[in-house]
């Protein structure tokens, strides 16, 4: 008779039907004997707990970044010992935009370890200076950091809380800096000027001996403008279609002589009529004089 394995070989039994005696199985049972399994887990667990410390010292926050900048410091160390530090700011481009400036965005100094300086966090220090609309920073090895500037040109002076500052086409200021140095430009008026500046400035644009008479752009509650000229003629534009509005103002100025006459105002705000008022006559002999 046999017995079947549902896991391996059947084994024959003995003449009462159990299994004869394993002479290995003694052998077996003395080695587990000589080396209990609860000894040997505790071993194993022994083993592991370095790899487990280990892991947790690195999961621990801000490890990691410590172990990267070392390397790096490291790194960046050694190059400067080879020789590769800052000995020259190459700037491509700059025209009003103060040097003093770059150089404090940059954060670097003649000596220091050129791979100290980080192009994309110095482009982005430099592109806040308000001057410089775009930016590119390069590191040249072995001694050169290079910069180009794409500056920002100056379009009007945004006259808010009493001060001037100077603003571009876009309508993004620049600062104060250069007021004097562009009091030609049209002075703008009004909270939401530099945002709506852009179409009017486009418009004007189109016919530059006139817009360089005129001296500032109001804006009226945020709807429409008021052009002040340098013969102190006010032209009140409509609201809406700013170039239209203009090439109308144009219009008016070349057929009429308008700057030429002692006109006070000139109303286009009703579409289908022209409104203009004249300069008291003590105020036109004053203009004269």
């Amino acid at each position: 008779m046999r017995q079947m394995s549902l896991f391996g070989r059947s084994k024959p039994t003995g003449a009462q039907g159990v299994p004869p005696p394993d002479r290995r199985g003694g052998r077996r049972a003395a080695r587990r004997g000589a080396f209990p399994r609860p000894r040997w887990r505790l071993l194993k667990f022994a083993a592991l707990l370095p790899v487990v410390a280990a892991a947790i010292w690195l999961a621990l926050p801000g490890t990691a970044g410590r172990i990267l900048a070392d390397i790096r410091e490291g790194f960046v160390q050694a190059t400067a010992g080879a020789g590769m530090t800052v000995q020259r700011v190459y700037t491509d481009g700059r025209r009003r935009t103060p040097v003093a400036a770059i150089l404090a965005a940059l954060g670097t100094e003649v000596g220091a370890p050129i791979f100290s300086v980080d192009p994309r966090e110095a482009r982005d220090r430099i592109q806040e200076i308000g001057w410089v609309e775009r930016a590119v920073v390069e590191r040249r090895l072995p001694s050169t950091v290079y910069v180009h500037l794409v500056e920002r040109t100056p379009s009007a002076l945004w006259q808010r809380d009493g001060r001037l500052v100077v603003v571009d086409r876009a309508g993004t200021v620049i600062g104060p800096e250069g007021v004097t140095q562009f009091a030609h430009l049209p002075v703008i008026v009004g909270d939401d000027a530099p945002r709506r500046a852009p179409a009017l400035l486009d418009a004007m644009a189109a016919h530059p001996a006139l817009s360089k008479r005129v001296r500032a752009a109001i804006r009226m509650g945020g709807r429409r403008w008021n052009l002040r000229f340098d013969t102190g003629l006010e032209a009140r534009l409509p609201e809406g279609e700013v170039a239209r509005a203009w090439a109308r103002l144009v219009a008016e100025i070349d057929e009429g002589g308008l700057l030429d006459r002692p006109v006070e105002i000139v109303d286009l705000r009703l579409a289908d009529r022209t409104i203009l008022r004249l300069r008291p006559p003590a105020a036109a002999d004053e203009n004269r004089t």
